[in-house]
């Protein structure tokens, strides 16, 4: 579950996107791009040039959507903690103007360097 409340988000991997566009799809607006798409069990996170889109499955069947939207814009600070040894996860915590720090954990094959280059361009520009 991705719960920006609270601040939890469970291992995120990368997936296909294909699995998610038919969801955020409506949400993108022109020039938008997508830079990353993962997934956690019937959760997903896209990240774009401009924002964060999280996607929470709910129910018993998870057919209900609950999608939560984050400019780029509002993020004031953000880190990076790469994989080390025996943790083999990767972790991007965001802090937003509206909400408390957000961290965003992923397997060891995600380049969160990357997305951390992608946050400080739409930040900066």
């Amino acid at each position: 579950m991705i719960d920006w409340r609270d601040g939890v988000v469970v291992r995120l991997g990368p997936c296909a996107i294909e699995e998610v566009m038919d969801h955020v799809a409506p949400f993108l607006r022109p020039g938008e791009r997508v830079v990353g798409t993962f997934k956690a069990f019937r959760d997903y996170l896209v990240i774009t040039s401009r924002r964060f889109i999280a996607v929470n499955a709910t129910g018993l069947s998870g057919r209900r959507k609950h999608v939560s939207i984050f400019p780029m814009s509002q993020i004031i600070a953000y880190g990076v903690t790469s994989p080390g040894g025996f943790d083999t996860d990767s972790e991007l915590r965001i802090t937003l103007r509206v909400v408390k720090t957000v961290r965003f954990r992923f397997r060891g094959d995600v380049d969160t360097t990357g997305l951390s280059h992608t946050i400080g361009t739409a930040m900066y520009s």
